[in-house]
């Protein structure tokens, strides 16, 4: 599982962080389009390629974002 709360919340915070930083320049920064970026601020599951990008943008490892659950 993604935790999705904790990507936006790291996205939006470069964002701020880079002198208010719009959609359309943080997208184009990543390699994605404004819309997808959208999606992942409304915390909604990107796939991995968008993941990669992100993860590669914010400079942390994807595995940073994962929950794993114990098998019972």
């Amino acid at each position: 599982m993604i935790n999705l709360r904790m990507l936006r919340d790291d996205v939006k915070n470069k964002r701020l962080i880079q002198n208010d930083m719009n959609m359309d320049v943080a997208s184009k920064q990543i390699g994605i389009s404004k819309a997808t970026l959208s999606r992942i601020e409304r915390e909604q599951i990107p796939d991995v390629v968008t993941l990669s990008k992100i993860s590669k943008w914010l400079n942390v490892n994807p595995c940073k974002y994962f929950e794993y659950e114990q098998a019972k």
